[in-house]
């Protein structure tokens, strides 16, 4: 009997584990790139994730990085909804095409900030000499961007 009246006290705890907001910063190209890396082995076919604000930002070695990058999530069959830059328009790498659909901000939006997302996980990527990531995990930072997301999606039907 008191072992039953426990189960809703641990389920409470279990629930507010799984709602924990916690963070972490990525520093350096490597770091950041391998976030990407991370998403194409987590995420399983016909899973998808989010980007808002992609760019090429001259940073060395990341169109290598992308090409490689999309070839390797299209053929794992992992799906891409992506809002690029404006400025990216007809430059974007061929594989970034597959199992993706892709529209782009308005003209003027145009950032070296992306961001990622999907399931509980954002990532918050400044593209510079020294790329810096900011990981945040939770779900009602990731509905509050979709919700962003969505808005520029349907302005861009």
């Amino acid at each position: 009997q008191r072992i039953k009246g426990l189960i809703p006290q641990l389920e409470l705890q279990q629930k507010n584990a799984t709602d924990k907001t916690s963070g972490t910063v990525f520093e350096g190209f490597k770091a950041v790139t391998n976030i990407f890396l991370g998403i194409v082995d987590e995420l399983k076919p016909g899973e998808h994730y989010q980007v808002l604000g992609a760019t090429y930002a001259d940073v060395p070695g990341l169109r290598e990085f992308f090409y490689k990058h999309h070839e390797k999530r299209a053929k794992k069959g992992v799906n891409l909804l992506m809002l690029a830059n404006a400025e990216e328009k007809n430059k974007l790498e061929r594989p970034t095409h597959k199992k993706a659909k892709i529209k782009f901000l308005p003209t003027g939006v145009n950032l070296n900030m992306e961001i990622v997302f999907y399931r509980t996980k954002l990532f918050i990527i400044l593209w510079n000499k020294s790329p810096v990531a900011f990981y945040i995990n939770s779900k009602e930072a990731v509905d509050n961007f979709q919700s962003y997301f969505n808005t520029f999606w349907e302005k861009n039907a």
